[in-house]
């Protein structure tokens, strides 16, 4: 994620910015698979990386603290450690990256019925040799819902990212 420092082409090839520099970035970290060298990744099952500028969640705090006459706050790290938006934010990617590795076949065919149909209920009218336990209990193995929530939350990380990087 990054700005684009020429103008915008049909032709990528012609363009340049932070935007193309970071994305190249994500790109060897998601594809360097030696999890011991690779700091930026735990888990050789996630193939996402999200790549920008860091943001100290810290310092945006601190920003945002000058328009108060006092403020008090303290922290029981006993290491250094500067927590940014990006690494929540590729923390949950992973995360979600290891959760999806293990949905079985039988899983994913139901979570894709339940998002073809929405509900339960209109599963079964489709198809009658599945049950309403039987869907409950594969969308909740997978952690579904888990899964959903951490994309919502995704969305919602990148989207304050972006306010944050615009200053506003």
């Amino acid at each position: 994620m990054g700005d684009i420092s020429t103008n915008v082409y049909d032709n990528t090839a012609s363009m340049d910015g932070e935007c193309f520099i970071k994305a190249r970035e994500a790109l060897n970290v998601s594809k360097n698979k030696n999890r011991y060298y690779n700091r930026e990744l735990n888990s050789k099952k996630n193939n996402i990386y999200f790549n920008a500028e860091e943001i100290s969640f810290e310092n945006e705090f601190m920003k945002k603290a000058s328009m108060f006459s006092e403020v008090a706050f303290t922290t029981s790290c006993e290491k250094e450690y500067d927590l940014s938006i990006n690494k929540v934010i590729n923390t949950i990617i992973e995360n979600n990256e290891v959760l999806k590795d293990k949905i079985t076949d039988k899983q994913l065919e139901i979570i894709e019925l339940y998002e073809e149909f929405g509900s339960y209920n209109n599963i079964i009218k489709q198809r009658s040799e599945i049950s309403k336990a039987d869907i409950s209990q594969k969308l909740n193995v997978s952690n579904y819902f888990v899964i959903n929530n951490n994309n919502f939350i995704i969305e919602n990380l990148i989207a304050s990212y972006c306010r944050m990087r615009k200053g506003s």
